[in-house]
């Protein structure tokens, strides 16, 4: 193979690791009972969550080592530092869709456990039976409800177990408030739900917010793409210069660790507007 042929497999092979996590499906939260009518939707065959989560991470390690070390090996350091630069940024950005698809399952499965517990309060069930209908209706967290539902069967603080986990602070701080004062239980878990339905929401508004600025940085890291294919249909043959002579490997090497440190650039800046 020739040195543009490795330099493009290594481009396709550190793309494709950093999509194929990005396309694990989300499971979907399951029925319990009576309470179908709320808008839960039925879970996985077996029961299990199905968040997104970067697995098995060593062969997507030997796919990229292996993709910079062919350029490497046959088109010298500066090939192989383009190389590198883009299974890097590839993996950067695919691993932030990834983590942001789980994050986005695991606050679906505790707010539609939430709904459920809420349910079954206001139907008159006991707190143990409400916490497993919640541990069956919230995957991701479907242990933390199992081990709240036996404390309460127990006579033990049960809002101490929810509130031992961080993403279910809130919710365990709420539940000992209503045991300690003799409030409702599910009147209080409501203004909970409340605030976590409303945190989604401004979630999901900064996200349609910030999808323009993102598509203006992927159209903007693939115009030199565009460029290299303008010059091969005018016959200038800028693949020939820019992968064998070593002044165009040099201008390779630049120009694909200038347009990765863009990326990484917009990443960061895309990073802290959604964490205000």
């Amino acid at each position: 193979m020739t040195p543009l042929a490795w330099l493009a497999l290594a481009a396709a092979l550190a793309i494709g690791a950093g999509a194929a996590g990005s396309t694990a499906r989300v499971g979907s939260l399951v029925a319990v009972g009576r309470l179908t009518s709320m808008g839960v939707g039925r879970g996985t065959a077996a029961g299990r969550p199905t968040v997104p989560a970067l697995r098995r991470p060593w062969p997507l390690a030997g796919v990229a080592v292996g993709a910079v070390a062919a350029p490497l090996a046959l088109g010298g350091l500066l090939l192989g530092t383009a190389a590198a630069a883009v299974c890097g940024t590839a993996w950067l950005v695919g691993r932030d869709l990834v983590h942001g698809r789980a994050d986005a399952a695991r606050r679906r499965h505790l707010l539609g456990a939430l709904r459920v517990l809420i349910g079954e309060l206001e139907a008159g069930a006991r707190p143990p039976a409400a916490l497993s209908a919640a541990a069956e209706a919230g995957p991701a967290y479907a242990a933390m409800f199992a081990r709240a539902a036996s404390a309460a069967a127990g006579a033990h603080d049960a809002g101490a177990v929810l509130a031992g986990e961080p993403d279910t602070r809130t919710l365990g701080l709420a539940w000992r408030l209503g045991e300690e004062t003799g409030v409702a239980l599910a009147g209080v878990l409501s203004r909970v739900a409340a605030d976590l339905a409303g945190l989604d929401e401004q979630r999901r508004t900064v996200a349609i917010a910030l999808a323009g600025p993102r598509a203006s940085a992927g159209l903007l890291a693939a115009l030199p793409l565009l460029g290299i294919g303008l010059g091969v249909a005018m016959g200038a043959r800028p693949v020939q210069f820019l992968v064998g002579a070593p002044a165009g490997r040099a201008v390779c090497c630049v120009g694909v660790v200038l347009d990765a440190a863009g990326v990484l650039w917009m990443r960061r800046i895309l990073r802290r507007a959604e964490r205000r």
